[in-house]
C-alpha cells in the first residue's frame, strides 16, 4: 500500500506500507483531515479500529512514542532545520527494528539501501582496510550511519553490527532521498565534515539524544 501526498500539484509516495504497518492514526489523534491518501498496490487484508476504541486503548501509546521519535529527531544536526512537518513526515516513514546482540546491521562493502539512527542501546562500526589497522567505533543513542553511502551511491564504507541489543529507527534509500530532498542543501553542509570517513566519519561529528474515523494495521496480503 502506498501512502500519497501532493507537493507542488505532484502526488508523490511518502511511504510503502508493508505487513504489520499502521497508517491513519494521525487524524484520530489531532482529530483533523487526512494527511494522505493510501492506495492498495495489491488486493490486501486489513486490521481497522474505529475512533472510540483506538482513543480508549492505542492514542496514548502512539502519541509517547511519536514524541519520543521526534525528540530524538530533533537532536541530529541532519533534521536541524527541518520544520515541524517536516519532522512528522519523517517520523511517518521510519521503521523501528530490533537487532539482538552481536547480529550484523550493515556490511562494509554492500550496496547502501537504509539509513539508521540508534534510537536504543549500542552498535559497533568497524571499518577493514588491508593497509591498515581496522577502524572502530561505539555508536550510542543519538548516532546516525549509513547516510552517505544512500547520497552519493557508493558502497559501504564500514561494517556495523549490534553492540548490546539495539533498538533502530530506518528509513529505506528511496523515501530518505525523497524526503531528505526537501532539505537537502542543508544536509550537504552537515556532512561536508563527514565525507573523509564516508559512513563512519559521524562519530566524530556525534549528535546525543536521550535515546480520520479509523486507524488501519496492514497485516497480510491475500
Amino acid at each position: 500500500m502506498d501512502c500519497v501526498k501532493v507537493f507542488d500539484g505532484v502526488e508523490m509516495v511518502v511511504k510503502t506500507c508493508v505487513k504489520g504497518d499502521l497508517f491513519g492514526e494521525l487524524a484520530l489523534m489531532y482529530n483533523c483531515p487526512r494527511g494522505a491518501s493510501v492506495q492498495c498496490r495489491e488486493e490486501s487484508t486489513l486490521w481497522e479500529l474505529e475512533r472510540g476504541t483506538f482513543n480508549n486503548v492505542v492514542m496514548e501509546a502512539v502519541q509517547r512514542k511519536r514524541a519520543q521519535c521526534m525528540s530524538a529527531l530533533r537532536r541530529v544536526p541532519l533534521f536541524a532545520n527541518m520544520s515541524q512537518g517536516e519532522l512528522e513526515s519523517i517520523i511517518d516513514a521510519l521503521k523501528m527494528e530490533r537487532y539482538p546482540e552481536g547480529s550484523l546491521i550493515i556490511q562494509q562493502g554492500d550496496v547502501g539501501e537504509h539509513f539508521f539512527i540508534v534510537y536504543e542501546g549500542q552498535v559497533l562500526a568497524s571499518k577493514y582496510s588491508p593497509d591498515a589497522e581496522p577502524m572502530t567505533m561505539l555508536h550510542e543513542a543519538g548516532d546516525y550511519f549509513g547516510e552517505l553511502a544512500l547520497l552519493h551511491g557508493e558502497p559501504r564504507a564500514a561494517s556495523v553490527s549490534a553492540y548490546t541489543e539495539a533498538c533502530l529507527l530506518s528509513m529505506d534509500r528511496a523515501t530518505f532521498k525523497r524526503l531528505m530532498g526537501m532539505v537537502l542543501s542543508h544536509v550537504h553542509g552537515v556532512l561536508t565534515d563527514r565525507d573523509a570517513l564516508k559512513d563512519v566519519s559521524h562519530l566524530c561529528l556525534r549528535a546525543r539524544m536521550l535515546t480520520g474515523t479509523a486507524c488501519f494495521i496492514v497485516c497480510s496480503r491475500t
